[in-house]
């Protein structure tokens, strides 16, 4: 069972350092926490283990065209 943020703060897996890969279609993921092979069973929600990613979100965003 997964950790859970007791403040309700959604963090999800995919921009967290731990995250591995989708599993079963992306309902679960691989999390890497901790140096071990884990599943987190709720992707969107993350956990309090959530570490954000380096350079997730360092990328300029599209201009849009007109």
């Amino acid at each position: 069972m997964p950790h859970f943020d007791p403040y309700g703060n959604p963090r999800p897996c995919v921009g967290c350092e731990h995250f591995a890969e989708y599993r079963a279609g992306g309902s679960i993921i691989l999390c890497m926490y901790g140096g071990r092979a884990q599943v987190n069973a709720q992707p969107e929600q993350g956990c309090v283990h959530w570490v954000r990613a380096i350079g997730s979100d360092d990328e300029k965003k599209a201009k849009r065209r007109a």
